[in-house]
């Protein structure tokens, strides 16, 4: 049966406590004895001395009473003479009462005969000046009194001295006192020490040793040894402690043995399973190096070995693009993006699509990436851009000779139409127009599709374009009572970017922001951050829910329900998104319904063409 380390601690707790008490008490008892001596010393001896200090004021008030008598204001010199006797008799009972020390008391009584004595002279000086002159009188206070007074006081003197005397001979005893309370302290506060430091290494032999032992067969274990065992020393919790860790690691060995061959299938099939996959799979580690390639990867990117793993990535796959956008979204998950890779002279698109593998904790281990083949997928789009672009070229002149039919019409000089007829003209003029402005949009996507690798790429100063943008924008902003305002920042370094291009979008995003600003103002503002700018438009118009906010750049998008003209296309913001994203940079729009809208596109200050 194992005993208990619990009642083994609490005695020796208990114990270690109850020398502290001791120690505690002692000092206490030595303190108080120590303070009590002080109290009592101090407090008899200064009270003796004050009082011989109010009695020799009291005397000298009475010398002065007998000065007042010889000038002849008699009344007045007996009033202060009688009322400074009773205070010296006040002061000098208190003294008789509070005698403590040998041969105080003779000094006392000493001192009570001479004043006596000095109340018989008074008496005598105001026999002899009824009948004596003045001179006689001031002879005899001087030859008498003065005397007698000198004796009183000095006798008072003697007694302050004596009190003074005693309590300085009194701190000898006090500093003996105080010694022998410091000794008796620290022994016992030696004894205290020895014990605990005693207790001390007792426990961390007795009892840390073998926690110690413990520690380093979990530490064996941690790193894989499942045949250490912890000894045991002792029969108490610790050695029961020992006793379950040894059944545990025998239990984790027996699990390994039964597992590993399970867990070795497992990752067998999903090795396979990754291998089948038909579009090329690459692993990576956190330093861009290769761990894995699938074997659609290995065929596409014409792998023949193994010599591919631990190497970069460029260097196995030259695929610039990738490995630039790989390297940026490290950390983040399905994160995708198109790129295309000639290979025979042929072009191939794949949606790369990044997940990062976190092993432990928050740091990324690995990361996936897979090549998906959009290719037959690029090509149909591209078909249907050309499809859609020569049906809009075609669609535009008959809609051009629609639009002057319906101007000769409205011309009076043909003929006056009814109401009816204007009306129904009006009509066809308005849907006309937004057919008009469809087929336009969709010649600008066509147009956009097919040179996207032919931009006109230059250095251009975006402030200044900026404020040419806004110029154009200043009539239609004051119609509606609106504020147009340019706010820039700072002094923004030139940018390669398709001038007209920009532009266009900025024209976008103006005449949105004031189409759907019923108040308030219209601020167009720009600014640099790290290696971008940044070009906002921000309003205070409708705002846009928050469901929409990245729809709102697909293709015929449009916010139903929320008052957009019916005449919007929903074409012109995934314009707008095709020529940033071309240009290098992003665009996203920060809306609140009910407060406005914040569009925001960046350009990159360099970027590859």
């Amino acid at each position: 049966m194992f005993k208990s380390l619990k009642k083994k601690f609490t005695g020796i707790y208990l114990a270690l406590v109850l020398l502290i008490i001791l120690v505690g008490a002692a000092s206490t008892v030595s303190t108080n004895s120590i303070r009590n001596y002080i109290n009592g010393f101090i407090s008899n001896n200064y009270m003796s001395i004050d009082s011989v200090n109010n009695m020799i004021n009291a005397i000298n008030n009475q010398d002065k009473a007998i000065l007042i008598y010889l000038q002849g204001n008699k009344e007045e010199a007996l009033n202060l003479f009688h009322k400074n006797d009773d205070e010296f008799y006040k002061w000098f009972y208190i003294e008789k009462g509070n005698v403590t020390e040998e041969g105080e008391l003779d000094v006392v009584d000493e001192i009570n005969n001479q004043y006596i004595e000095f109340g018989k002279l008074f008496s005598s000086l105001q026999d002899i000046s009824n009948g004596s002159n003045h001179e006689e009188i001031v002879e005899y206070y001087y030859e008498k009194i003065v005397p007698q007074i000198d004796t009183i006081n000095t006798s008072l003197e003697n007694l302050s001295d004596l009190n003074e005397e005693i309590l300085f001979s009194k701190k000898e005893s006090l500093r003996s006192m105080a010694q022998t309370s410091i000794y008796i302290i620290g022994f016992m506060a030696l004894i205290v020490s020895v014990l605990g430091g005693s207790i001390a290494m007792f426990l961390t032999n007795r009892y840390f040793n073998p926690i110690t032992l413990l520690l380093d067969a979990i530490k064996s274990v941690k790193e894989g040894n499942l045949n250490k065992k912890a000894p045991i020393v002792y029969n108490d919790e610790i050695g029961e402690l020992a006793l379950e860790f040894n059944n545990m690691v025998n239990r984790l060995y027996q699990f390994e043995i039964e597992s590993k061959g399970s867990l070795q299938a497992e990752k067998d099939k999903s090795i396979n399973i990754i291998k089948s996959i038909s579009d090329p799979i690459v692993l990576l580690d956190n330093n861009f190096r290769i761990k894995f390639i699938n074997d659609k990867g290995k065929k596409f990117f014409r792998i023949y070995s193994d010599n591919y793993k631990e190497r970069s990535f460029l260097e196995v796959i030259p695929i610039p693009e990738a490995f630039k956008f790989i390297k940026g979204s490290l950390g983040e998950d399905n994160k995708t993006k198109i790129i295309e890779v000639t290979k025979d002279n042929k072009k191939y698109f794949f949606n790369l699509t990044i997940n990062a593998i976190k092993i432990s904790g928050e740091d990324v281990q690995e990361v996936s990436v897979l090549f998906k083949d959009v290719t037959d997928l690029k090509e149909l789009e591209a078909v249907k851009t050309e499809f859609i672009g020569a049906v809009s070229h075609e669609l535009k002149t008959p809609l051009t000779s629609i639009m002057m039919g319906i101007g000769l019409i409205n011309n009076k000089n043909i003929g006056e139409l009814n109401n009816k007829q204007k009306e129904i003209v009006k009509t066809i003029g308005e849907d006309v127009q937004n057919l008009n402005e469809l087929v336009s949009n969709l010649l600008k996507i066509s147009e956009i599709q097919a040179n996207k690798y032919s931009f006109n790429i230059k250095e251009n100063d975006i402030n200044k374009l900026l404020g040419e943008v806004i110029v154009s924008f200043l009539n239609q902003a004051e119609e509606k009572n609106i504020k147009l305002k340019l706010d820039i920042k700072e002094e923004l370094p030139l940018v390669m970017i398709d001038r007209e291009k920009i532009k266009w979008v900025l024209n976008n995003l103006i005449s949105n922001a004031i189409r759907y600003t019923e108040l308030g103002e219209v601020i167009v503002s720009s600014y640099r951050k790290l290696e971008k700018i940044y070009i906002e438009v921000t309003d205070t118009g409708r705002g846009i829910p928050k469901n929409y906010l990245t729809k709102i750049f697909e293709k015929f998008v449009r916010v139903e329900e929320f008052e957009i003209p019916e005449e919007s296309t929903g074409l012109g913001l995934s314009i707008a998104k095709d020529i940033v994203e071309i240009n290098g940079g992003e665009i996203w729009c920060e809306s609140e319904v009910g407060i406005g809208s914040k569009f925001i596109f960046t350009i990159p200050i360099s970027i590859d063409i």
